[in-house]
């Protein structure tokens, strides 16, 4: 693998395991089908914008054990099994969850499908243990967002419910993985948890995190179709400081200040009145609220954070002191921005 410069330059690195777009030809009229798939695999990802993003990229072949973040891991040999097992290394050495973006479907693909299962695709987590299966719903499928998303999870459904109409949803669903031994065939059901993100119509999710009962891996599945600049933007800004702080630290990235501005305020419901109001003219909860909500308002203030941003996850709060006209942190905030 090549090596890696590891003085801090500001960008996170990301693996995605698929070889350099830059470094693959065109495949002329008579190439195999497997050399048109490896080129196709790799276009996908031709269009991003790395550096404005605040990553840079860690292909097939390059060193991963310093990656915060994988996109699309591979467990099969000479296409990305090194790579993702010294991806989970260097975060298991450092104490960190690995987190995996995966996604499921191939919009491309349409059919005709296996008729004898109702699923078309499928997410394998590590070693095997269970999968998430995807059913391609119907042109036309309207998606939600979950309830009770906490800010990161509710960004990302955010900005993919806001897709393009014709771009098509899987709903998913966790399986068992079937494992055939000397005593017969086992099934190893996924242990964790499975956090709904979108949701289509009847409830099923299609977008959704995943997170083993080890809490060793993050997975946030997500469809075939999306706009990687958009999710990339998603991971450095809102993902990793929500998950990994510490991986925005490290190599003296700008949106380490977001490890801060997006930290959820603590809010304790079983604590008594006197335990949990500052004073009762201060209008805020607690004092955890209140200087979340303050520095959330000064970044705005600053440019430092755009109101659109902001204002969904204050509005949620509810905090007189935010919301009251005219003289409230939001109000202020948005006369900074008009």
């Amino acid at each position: 693998m090549a090596a890696h410069s590891q003085v801090p330059n500001g960008l996170v690195a990301v693996h995605i395991a698929v070889h350099d777009p830059a470094e693959i030809p065109e495949p002329g009229p008579y190439a195999a089908d497997y050399t048109r798939e490896l080129s196709a695999a790799s276009a996908k990802y031709a269009d991003i914008s790395w550096s404005t993003s605040g990553a840079e990229p860690r292909w097939l072949d390059m060193d991963t054990s310093t990656c915060a973040v994988a996109i699309n891991p591979s467990d099969f040999a000479s296409h990305g099994a090194d790579e993702f097992e010294r991806f989970l290394s260097g975060a298991a050495s450092r104490s960190e969850p690995a987190l995996i973006i995966a996604t499921l479907g191939n919009a491309d693909d349409d059919g005709p499908w296996n008729v004898f299962s109702r699923y078309d695709s499928s997410v394998y987590f590590r070693n095997r243990k269970g999968s998430l299966a995807g059913k391609r719903l119907p042109v036309g499928a309207e998606v939600s967002l979950a309830p009770d998303l906490d800010a990161a999870d509710r960004d990302l459904g955010l900005r993919l419910r806001n897709r393009p109409a014709s771009a098509p949803w899987w709903a998913m669903s966790l399986q068992s993985t079937p494992l055939k031994g000397v005593q017969g065939m086992t099934f190893r059901h996924p242990e964790g948890e499975l956090v709904p993100i979108l949701v289509d119509s009847l409830g099923e999710p299609v977008v959704a995190r995943w997170t083993p009962s080890d809490g060793h891996q993050i997975w946030y599945v997500i469809p075939d179709a999306v706009d990687w600049n958009t999710v990339l933007d998603w991971i450095v800004q809102r993902a990793l400081p929500a998950h990994i702080p510490a991986a925005l630290r490290r190599v003296r990235s700008p949106h380490s200040i977001n490890a801060l501005l997006f930290v959820e305020p603590h809010r304790d419901p079983a604590a008594g009145e006197h335990d949990v109001v500052i004073e009762p003219h201060t209008q805020f909860d607690n004092l955890d609220v209140f200087l979340w909500s303050v520095v959330r308002s000064h970044a705005v203030r600053a440019g430092a954070l755009d109101l659109a941003a902001v204002e969904p996850d204050f509005r949620s709060l509810g905090q007189p002191g935010v919301l009251a006209p005219k003289l409230g942190l939001l109000a202020h905030a948005s006369r900074h921005q008009a």
